[in-house]
This record gives structure tokens, C-alpha cells and sequence, in this order.
């Protein structure tokens, strides 16, 4: 059993855009690595990743155009996020795909990209900063998250392309 999440990332473009803003060191801060940037679409705390694949394999993933921003701002204490608007399509099927594997959250999908992670009320100062960008989904990825000290490391499992629904 693996802790893994299904998620899409920001294209190299929007990626640029978002290593632009002021991720200066701040005591307190830490600093989601660019390569590790994604919107997640569902959370699995503890699932076999065979039983997500063979899920997701059984349905037609949508192409969404994904918004962030058009502000930093703070998800509760700990986060500092983008919001991104435009993937709940496509969380919404992933959901429905997986709706048997447990555990499934009854909160409402929040699309956002997080930037950092907040110790002890930590201040930001990107947070409030204005951003804006757009991206295609593409791809929906299978993402295995082991936690360290330093914090998490990310390994993709899968990779599905999204279709052009028309």
C-alpha cells in the first residue's frame, strides 16, 4: 500500500511564470520544489496503486483548461496556494472512478497548486502577490509520495492522457 494522489501539472510555460514570484528563504517557510508543482485531483492516504490504474484505465479523462491564480494566497495556517479553477471536471471523474477505494473525503474539491508549506504561523510575503495563467490538462498522473524530514518526494506510477471532449 503506497500514499499516492492523482494529479495534473502546470505546463513549462506556466511553470516559468510561477518560478518568477519571490520564493526568497524565510524562517518558518518551506518552498515546494517547481518539479514537484501539480494540482491534485484525489487524495489516497494508504491504496494499492494497481487498484487506482485499473480504475482510472476504465474511463475517458477530459481536457480542461486549468486557471491560477488570480491571487497567492493562504490555504488555513499551513499553506500558501493558487487557486485553480477549471479542473473539477476532471476531479469530478476521477472521483467517480475511484469512489471504492477508500477512504473517500466527503469535502468538496478545492483545486489549488501549492507553493509552500507554513511552520509555526510562518509569514509569506508572496502571499496576496497577483498571478495569472493558464494551461491545458493534458495528462492526469498516478503520483507515489514518500515523507522525509526534508520533506516529500514524489514518484509518478502512471500517466494517462486527457481527451478533447467535444
Amino acid at each position: 500500500m503506497s500514499r499516492l494522489f492523482l494529479a495534473v501539472r502546470p505546463d513549462e510555460i506556466t511553470v516559468e511564470h510561477l518560478e518568477a514570484l519571490d520564493r526568497s528563504p524565510a524562517p518558518g517557510v518551506r518552498w515546494v520544489p517547481a518539479e514537484q508543482w501539480h494540482v491534485t485531483l484525489r487524495f489516497f492516504p494508504d491504496a494499492d496503486p494497481g487498484d487506482v490504474i485499473e480504475a482510472i484505465d476504465e474511463v475517458r479523462l477530459p481536457e480542461v483548461e486549468i486557471e491560477l491564480g488570480p491571487v497567492v494566497s493562504r490555504m488555513g495556517s499551513s499553506m500558501v496556494v493558487l487557486p485553480a479553477v477549471g479542473a473539477d471536471p476532471l476531479a469530478a471523474v476521477a472521483r467517480a472512478a475511484t469512489v471504492h477505494i477508500p477512504p473517500l473525503d466527503d469535502r468538496p474539491f478545492v483545486g489549488h497548486l501549492t507553493l509552500a508549506r507554513l511552520r509555526h504561523r510562518a509569514a509569506c510575503g508572496v502571499a496576496g502577490e497577483r498571478f495569472s495563467a493558464r494551461f491545458i490538462a493534458d495528462c492526469v498522473e498516478l503520483v507515489e509520495s514518500e515523507l522525509h524530514p526534508s520533506g516529500a518526494r514524489h514518484r509518478v506510477v502512471h500517466t494517462w492522457p486527457t481527451r478533447l471532449t467535444l
